[in-house]
């Protein structure tokens, strides 16, 4: 990735998992077809970049905004009725954010490392 100083630059690697979200129901001649609605939940980790180069070019001072998103898995389920017919089986997802803003100089020639 190439960042211009002060300029901010992100990526991301993101999984997106799609799951059962809720269910349409239709009535037809006295019975009930359930047909399902899917929804899509994304999980896995952004990185946002700002390096600010001192004024006598010996330093590098990176502000970096990593994000990790964890979907938990197996995806929790709930089971109910539709008041006719089959019992149906929604998924909920649950996700965990965590969040943090370190920032750390760095010597122009030297790499810079972060350990979690």
């Amino acid at each position: 990735m190439l960042v211009y100083n002060n300029t901010r630059a992100n990526m991301s690697v993101l999984r997106q998992t799609t799951y059962i979200k809720d269910f349409e129901v239709e009535i037809a001649q006295a019975a009930a077809v359930a047909n399902p609605v899917i929804g899509v939940v994304k999980d896995g980790v952004a990185l946002d970049v700002r390096p600010v180069v001192s004024a006598d070019r010996r330093f590098i001072t990176m502000e970096l905004r990593p994000t990790v998103l964890d979907l938990v898995l197996p995806i929790p389920t709930f089971t109910t009725t539709l008041g006719v017919g089959q019992p149906i089986t929604l998924q909920l997802p649950r996700t965990t954010l965590r969040r943090c803003a370190p920032r750390s100089p760095c010597r122009t020639a030297a790499r810079c490392c972060w350990a979690a």
